[in-house]
């Protein structure tokens, strides 16, 4: 666990600060290009990331759920 993230993009800080600022939904669709549900664990309140889309193959993409 981190109290400060430092998120890169292409070798270049894109965004960085306090996990609940930087790990966010949006900031991981803008860097890794993948869409995602940020929540809290139940126990230990800090941020889960659940992916919402899956790569096949390629630039294939299914959706889970």
């Amino acid at each position: 666990y981190a109290d400060h993230l430092i998120m890169l993009k292409a070798g270049e800080i894109y965004t960085q600060g306090d996990v609940n600022e930087v790990f966010t939904a949006s900031n991981l669709k803008a860097v890794f290009d993948v869409d995602t549900h940020i929540m809290n664990d139940p126990k230990t309140n800090n941020p889960i990331c659940v992916p919402l889309t899956h790569r096949v193959s390629g630039d294939n993409i299914r959706q889970i759920g």
